[in-house]
């Protein structure tokens, strides 16, 4: 059986270009460019099914 596991590949904002930070404890990501008119919006990290276990 396939597992999930966060998807951790992009690593830049997708509007700005900026890098994301992470928080893993909750899941979700966030922009680190202050002006960037995705602001305060959190993301959750998306999950993808790899290895067998």
């Amino acid at each position: 059986m396939k597992k999930p596991n966060y998807d951790l590949s992009r690593k830049k904002c997708h509007a700005c270009g900026a890098p994301i930070h992470r928080d893993m404890k909750r899941g979700v990501e966030f922009c680190s460019y202050f002006s960037c008119r995705i602001k305060n919006v959190e993301f959750t990290i998306p999950f993808v099914q790899e290895g067998e276990e």
